[in-house]
C-alpha cells in the first residue's frame, strides 16, 4: 500500500472548448449543492435537440445571460447523465454531476471550489445507494489529490483515511474506525521518508 494511485479522476471540459481541464479531487454532498433563490426570476431555458439523438439543456437562472446550469441527456430519455453548473455565478461552470447508470442519481461530484479551472474534489457514491461513500480531495489545491477517505459499511461517516502528507504519491498515513462507532481506532505511518517509524 505504499504506493497508490487515485482511482477518482474527473475531467470535464468547464469552458466548452472541447477539452477537457484535468481533475482530481470533492466531499461535496448533495446537500452541499448550490441553490438557488427563483422568486422574482423567470429561468431562461434553451433545449437543443442534436442529430445523435442527445438533448442539450441550458438555463440561466439569474438573467444575466450566462448559463448557470447546462443538462446533457445523451438518450433524450428525460434524465440527465451529466449536469453542470455555475455554483458561484461567476461565469463558470464548477460543479459537475454525473448518472453513469442513467437512473436518476447522481452518482459522483466534481468541484472546481477555487474556480481555477481543475477540479479539486471528487465525491462518488459507489454502491448507487444515493449516499457518497468514497471521497477524494486536493486539500492544498496543488493540483493533486492528497486525502482520500471511504466509508466501508455504507453507513454515512468515513470509515478509512489515508493521507499523503508529503504529497509524493505514496500514502503516508492511514487513519481506520474499526468498530465503525465514528472516531479513529488505529492510525498507520506507512512511508518512511515522511516518518521514520513507519512500519512497511
Amino acid at each position: 500500500m505504499s504506493d497508490f494511485t487515485n482511482p477518482l479522476i474527473e475531467d470535464v471540459d468547464f469552458d466548452s472548448t472541447g477539452v477537457e481541464e484535468q481533475g482530481l479531487g470533492p466531499s461535496a454532498t448533495p446537500d452541499e449543492l448550490p441553490g438557488y433563490d427563483l422568486v422574482g426570476f423567470q429561468p431562461e431555458t434553451v433545449v437543443e435537440h442534436h442529430a445523435d439523438g442527445s438533448t442539450e439543456v441550458l438555463t440561466d437562472f439569474d438573467g444575466d445571460g450566462i448559463v448557470d446550469l447546462a443538462q446533457r441527456d445523451a438518450d433524450s430519455d428525460g434524465t440527465a447523465e451529466i449536469t453542470l453548473i455555475d455554483g458561484d455565478h461567476d461565469g463558470s461552470l464548477d460543479t459537475a454531476l454525473r448518472d453513469y447508470d442513467d437512473n436518476g442519481v447522481v452518482d459522483k461530484i466534481a468541484s472546481d471550489t477555487n474556480a481555477d479551472g481543475v477540479i479539486d474534489r471528487v465525491a462518488t457514491d459507489t454502491n448507487a445507494d444515493g449516499l457518497i461513500d468514497a471521497v477524494a480531495r486536493d486539500t492544498d489545491l496543488d493540483g493533486r489529490a492528497d486525502t482520500w477517505a471511504t466509508d466501508v459499511n455504507h453507513d454515512g461517516r468515513a470509515d478509512h483515511s489515508i493521507i499523503d502528507l508529503d504529497e509524493d504519491g505514496r500514502a503516508d498515513q492511514v487513519m481506520v474506525d474499526v468498530d465503525f462507532d465514528g472516531g479513529v481506532d488505529r492510525v498507520g505511518y506507512l512511508d518512511g521518508d515522511s516518518n521514520p517509524y513507519a512500519s512497511r
